[in-house]
């Protein structure tokens, strides 16, 4: 991904859909992965800048105002005045542009009223007692459900807790600024684990974002790509996300989603910059008063955090090494292989053959019961699978390939000389070769 533009600074409009809806432009920040909006009423041209970026560069702790001079010039070219500077939490992975925004614009800034308990929070981590005062550095502390306008747009605060306690949701007409609750539905969710995070409240949050109208445009905070897609994107509806969403789509279980996001939060660093960062932002995006020598100084907690368990492996990296592990054939080998002493095993679910078709004479055993079908001794034994283990050949199929590698290692390691079929059914069925329906 030499070219990814994951490394540029993008910049892309979300047009009002109509009448109450804003004008939305997304701005990405490369260097954290970052998403800053300017959510605009196509009427009066009054805007709101969220969570806009003060470049930190964390090798030499050196700022630039790079990314809000973009975000201003981005106002001015399309001739918005800002009527607010709004932030959704004090961030963890960049310093917010607050301050310098407000200097620059005269606008408010704004933020929710737990921040206060997340800064009683941080400072007793920092051991920095009356080091953070909301109120002072805020113009306006929002509670929840509180409403407010941009121009003559209704915006509403949605308490949106679980990333961290205070975190809010900003809802505008048919947008939705969802910060770091809901990835991308190619990516999925956002993490919890940071002092005064919960996986339980990030559930219901995400669970109360989803119960918005599915015409709803999600803006969410950040995007770092995925294996398939090097180019960052931001926005997708309710709808999109209900479908799709690959860790919270319609129909997953609360306790199944707790499990592995818990599972996964345990394997994260913390991000760079979280320690110089929640110091300033939970400032207002202020640096510290200057000591005699006229530097601010930040203060570092050593040895306050756990480090990050080891990674779990993926499916990906299982479905990897098992294929690496076991040999391939051709559909058309697996096809014309005779004898009773040959047979092919799909391991697809029951509604895959229901729904794409079955290979003749193939043995179907979901690839969760192979193991327990292949052994001879047990109640639940397949006799066509357990009559090949000692001298037959068993070609697994599945949709593409996948399952098919798993089960034929699972195979392997019981004694089978098992085989993958090269592309699996879809392979099988392109190649001609007979199928029932």
């Amino acid at each position: 991904m030499s070219n990814s533009k994951l490394k540029e600074r993008v910049v892309r409009h979300s047009p009002s859909t109509g009448a109450g809806s804003p004008d939305v432009w997304g701005i990405y920040e490369p260097d954290t992965g970052s998403i800053q909006y300017v959510c605009a009423d196509p009427a009066t041209k009054k805007a709101a800048l969220i969570d806009v970026v003060w470049n930190l560069d964390p090798k030499n702790y050196r700022f630039s105002t790079e990314s809000m001079d973009q975000v201003l010039e981005l106002v001015r070219q399309n001739g918005l005045t800002v009527e607010w500077v709004l932030d959704t939490h004090p961030h963890a992975d960049h310093v917010m542009a607050s301050a310098h925004l407000k200097k620059r614009t005269g606008a408010p800034a704004a933020i929710g009223d737990k921040i206060h308990d997340i800064a009683r929070l941080w400072a007793e981590l920092y051991n920095l007692p009356g080091a953070f005062d909301p109120a002072r550095d805020f113009d306006r502390l929002f509670a929840p459900g509180e409403i407010f306008r941009i121009g003559e747009l209704e915006a509403r605060v949605m308490l949106s807790p679980g990333h961290t306690l205070g975190s809010i949701t900003y809802v505008c007409g048919d947008a939705a600024f969802t910060h770091d609750t809901l990835m991308q539905p190619d990516v999925g969710t956002s993490r919890a684990d940071f002092p005064g995070g919960d996986t339980e409240q990030l559930w219901d949050t995400i669970q109360a974002i989803l119960a918005l109208p599915k015409d709803t445009r999600l803006f969410v905070g950040h995007d770092y790509g995925t294996d398939d897609r090097d180019e960052p994107e931001w926005e997708a509806t309710v709808a999109l996300h209900r479908a799709g969403n690959k860790h919270v789509k319609d129909g997953t279980r609360r306790e199944d989603w707790i499990r592995t996001r818990d599972t996964r939060d345990a394997t994260l660093a913390l991000p760079d910059r979280i320690l110089a960062a929640l110091q300033i932002n939970l400032r207002g995006g202020r640096l510290p008063a200057p000591e005699d020598d006229g530097n601010s100084y930040l203060k570092i907690p050593v040895n306050r955090f756990p480090a990050p368990q080891k990674k779990a492996k993926t499916m990906k990296d299982l479905v990897a090494e098992a294929k690496g592990r076991v040999a391939t054939v051709s559909p058309e080998h697996a096809a014309t292989s005779e004898g009773s002493a040959t047979l092919v095993l799909d391991v697809r679910e029951p509604g895959e053959l229901e729904t794409h078709g079955r290979v003749p004479d193939a043995l179907h055993v979901p690839r969760g019961l192979v193991e327990s079908r292949a052994d001879a001794t047990a109640q639940t034994a397949e006799a066509r699978l357990t009559d090949l283990r000692e001298t037959g050949c068993v070609h697994v199929l599945c949709g593409s390939g996948a399952r098919a590698a798993l089960a034929a290692d699972t195979l392997r390691a019981m004694g089978y000389q098992a085989s993958v079929i090269e592309g699996g059914f879809e392979a099988w069925k392109a190649k001609g070769l007979p199928v029932e329906t």
